[in-house]
């Protein structure tokens, strides 16, 4: 259970700032973004999903990189987003059961949510931690998933000041998945476990959404594509067109802001310069850049349409002290990238892109204005940068993927149904009292005589519940009871031991070795639990199966358990063995 002093601690703060939202949302006014967006849905009456999986995304970009993830899921998901733009592209773009704005973080509107959602799993995607949503999920007894997690070095002093928050807040997740090495170190450091580098999940998601892309006519005039622009930085790239275009008299140039409260700005210096321009109203483009020297873009969710109009892309935010944003698109497309000195937010996958060859780093006007001359004047040098962050976005997708059938796997094990298969278990109360989580009320049944036969409607019986569930103590007197529940498989052949390294359950897979789990037992995919502990990069485990007696057999494609490591010290414990 999470601590119960920090919820209560943190719900007592929030009563005592309750009065200062009025004046939050007053600036919010002032600053021309969106007060509520939806009243009803930040009050907690989300859609009604009964038994979805819950997936959350700050952003449009956070929201977004759960696409593949939701193209996987069986069942109805719900995803949300703080912000109205994340709701909007996720709408338009996701293929999810419904889209809604999360509710504030107040425990009423929570438990509002919780309660309409029943969700049998929440995932959320990089750093969006908010306690009462996490903390209402750990005493719900709903799986939790952080995906894509990060920090950032500059602010690690700060999440290591935090620890004392922090540790419980994330110690009760189902697993971690990182984004980088770095990442896992620091995450570590702060004393948390159950981490498995995943890299970049939007590598997927782009990759995918490329393939379906079909590239309109484009200019054959060359295209400098500055994306995610910000205000301080605008001078920059203006700067540089006015130079370039007494060399270059057929550079095009298009601007698309990351925000659109300047757009009034940005029109009227544009204006300034004396060039030709357009405000793209949705005009195929090539017609735009046929007729003007400059297309402006202040439209949400239309940056990916333009990439393929592009010879040379330039990272938006990394010449202000934002950060910068997403690379991946552009090398989906085979572009090279131009970035800045500042780019933190997206650090690991410049640094791979221009170890790689498709992205190069300027640290000021005069080497933007160099580098760029050397890609409009060497054709081969452009196309061979673009191929290069192309290969490198197919290699890094590839390795999502496995990771991500591995969620999917421990996503399908968690839809434990309360209404039990009518010819097994029907209104079986042990069954309910497992799945609620609740380990007095299941021993009380057992103490009374309760059935510990059937099963539900994915074929798991008590001991896979109880598994899934966390319930040792229900699991050791279950296994008491009758030990034909340990070696029992469900419908996809999956035993209690399977399951136990699929949740990452180290105490019930030692339990279930001593009372005599086959740790080579096959599934439906021929994966023993080895295969699956390699999958989810529990290297604990994996010594528990291994010092078992468990086997290094190849499954159904062939593939020894080490293939499916992504962590580097799995896989080469992996082989060693």
């Amino acid at each position: 259970m999470p601590n119960l002093l920090l919820f209560i601690a943190y719900n007592l703060f929030l009563l005592l700032a309750l009065p200062l939202l009025p004046f939050y949302l007053l600036l919010r006014w002032a600053r021309g973004k969106v007060v509520f967006g939806c009243m009803r849905e930040r009050l907690g009456f989300v859609p009604r999903m009964r038994g979805a999986v819950w997936l959350h995304g700050a952003s449009v970009g956070e929201t977004l990189s759960l696409g593949s993830l939701i193209q996987q899921i069986d069942g109805n998901s719900l995803v949300t987003s703080v912000t109205a733009s994340g709701k909007q592209v996720a709408s338009q773009q996701m293929h999810a059961s419904a889209v809604s704005l999360l509710p504030y973080d107040f425990l009423p509107s929570m438990l509002l949510a919780f309660a309409r959602v029943r969700p049998r799993a929440l995932i959320i995607a990089e750093n969006d931690w908010w306690p009462n949503l996490l903390m209402l999920a750990y005493f719900l007894r709903v799986p939790v998933y952080l995906l894509s997690a990060r920090i950032h070095e500059k602010s690690f002093a700060k999440y290591k000041r935090m620890g004392w928050f922090l540790r419980p807040l994330l110690s009760r997740a189902q697993h971690i998945y990182l984004q980088t090495q770095e990442d896992k170190k620091r995450f570590a450091q702060l004393g948390l476990s159950r981490l498995t580098v995943l890299g970049d999940l939007k590598a997927q998601n782009v990759l995918a959404k490329h393939k379906g892309f079909t590239p309109a006519k484009r200019s054959s005039a060359p295209t400098l594509l500055v994306g995610s622009l910000h205000p301080g930085e605008l001078s920059y790239y203006t700067e540089l067109f006015v130079t370039l275009k007494k060399d270059y008299p057929d550079l095009r140039m298009i601007l698309a802001p990351r925000h659109f409260h300047w757009q009034e700005t940005l029109v009227s210096t544009i204006e300034s310069l004396g060039f030709s321009y357009a405000l793209w109203d949705g005009t195929e483009v090539s017609q735009v850049l046929q007729e003007n020297d400059i297309m402006l873009v202040c439209t949400l969710g239309k940056l990916f349409s333009l990439y393929s109009h592009a010879d040379i892309f330039y990272l938006g935010g990394t010449f202000v002290p934002v950060g910068g944003h997403n690379l991946l698109e552009p090398a989906v497309f085979g572009i090279p990238a131009i970035v800045g000195p500042y780019y933190e937010n997206t650090k690991r996958v410049a640094d791979e892109l221009a170890q790689a060859g498709g992205v190069v780093f300027a640290a000021d006007s005069k080497a933007l204005l160099e580098e760029t001359k050397m890609l409009l004047n060497d054709n081969d040098k452009r196309a061979g940068n673009g191929q290069a962050a192309r290969h490198w976005v197919a290699a890094e997708a590839t390795r999502t993927s496995q990771v991500l059938q591995t969620i999917k796997k421990a996503l399908c094990a968690f839809v434990i149904v309360i209404t039990l298969a009518p010819s097994a278990c029907q209104a079986n109360p042990l069954f309910v009292a497992i799945n609620m989580g609740n380990t007095v009320l299941s021993l009380r049944l057992l103490m009374k005589g309760a059935s510990t036969h059937g099963v539900d409607n994915k074929g798991n019986n008590a001991l896979h519940l109880a598994v899934l569930r966390d319930l040792s103590e229900v699991a050791l007197e279950l296994i008491d009871r009758d030990r034909t529940l340990v070696t029992a498989a469900n419908m996809q052949k999956e035993t209690p031991l399977h399951l136990a390294a699929l949740v990452n359950r180290e105490l019930l897979t030692k339990l279930l070795l001593e009372y005599g789990a086959n740790p080579n037992a096959l599934d439906d995919h021929c994966w023993t639990p080895l295969h699956v502990a390699a999958g989810s990069n529990n290297l604990k485990i994996a010594e528990l199966l291994i010092n078992g007696g468990a086997i290094a057999s190849p499954d159904d494609e062939g593939r020894l358990p080490r293939e499916l490591a992504s962590d580097q010290v799995v896989a080469q414990y992996l082989f060693d063995k």
